[in-house]
């Protein structure tokens, strides 16, 4: 997730770390799904808080870091 963030900030995004990180899955069998939470802090103090649903859970968490950046 690092990696993540850094091509962010390096793009344009908000520079920012991760505070607090969660994750769980939804539903059972072959229709799992994981979900990721994630809060992040930008340079300035700012709380951003994002959610990732996907089948994989490295995908669902980068879908979380982009959801909170998208509220920068």
């Amino acid at each position: 997730m690092p990696s993540v963030i850094a091509a962010l900030s390096e793009s344009g995004g908000p520079v920012m770390d991760i505070v607090d990180y969660s994750e769980h899955a939804i539903g059972q069998g072959s229709n799992v799904q994981a979900a990721a939470y994630v809060e992040c802090r930008t340079a300035d103090g700012k709380s951003l808080f994002g959610c990732g649903l996907d089948t994989d859970v490295a995908t669902a968490s980068v879908r979380a870091i982009l959801s909170a950046a998208n509220g920068a």
